[in-house]
């Protein structure tokens, strides 16, 4: 499932700088059809998009219309989706305290910078997350980023840094 990450996201140069844009095909899809992981352990990828927007200006009722789509698809019990890290944690609580989610295993990961920059984090991160998805087994909401995967309950942000933590 694709939406709301810096992973998507395209910066075309223009004369007042860059602009902002979501990229197609998704940079998610594009960073795993690389790394031949479309089909790694039999799991077959489906790619549902959800909507394209800044995480900083996601709301709860963004978070309930993706709460929609997973519940409209009860046979995808594991679900990696990209999100951007400003509200990454608050969508991955969200998601956590819906009942009828409680079977499944989602893992939320994103970028600090997108996809489309040498230095990006997306491949790392993507290419975590996707491997998160399949080797957990307790249903829960997760984050996959920067060198970690942990219960979303375990992580904090340091907001000065932009370093995800996993709580002591």
């Amino acid at each position: 499932m694709a939406g709301l990450s810096s992973v998507l996201q395209g910066y075309p140069r223009n004369i007042g700088g860059y602009a902002f844009e979501f990229v197609t095909p998704p940079a998610a899809l594009e960073i795993l059809r690389r790394g031949r992981a479309l089909h790694l352990g039999g799991n077959q990828l489906t790619h549902i998009p959800a909507f394209a927007k800044d995480s900083q200006h996601v709301t709860d009722d963004d978070r309930k219309h993706l709460v929609e789509i997973i519940q409209s698809h009860p046979t995808f019990k594991k679900i990696l989706i990209t999100h951007g890290t400003d509200t990454m944690i608050e969508t991955a609580k969200f998601l956590r305290t819906q009942s009828s989610l409680q079977d499944r295993i989602i893992v939320l990961t994103g970028s600090m910078t997108p996809a489309v920059f040498r230095d990006s984090d997306a491949d790392f991160n993507i290419g975590m997350a996707w491997s998160a998805v399949q080797s957990l087994k307790e249903p829960g909401a997760y984050l996959a980023i920067q060198g970690i995967v942990a219960n979303v309950e375990n992580v904090e942000r340091n907001l000065e840094t932009g370093q995800f933590l996993i709580n002591p």
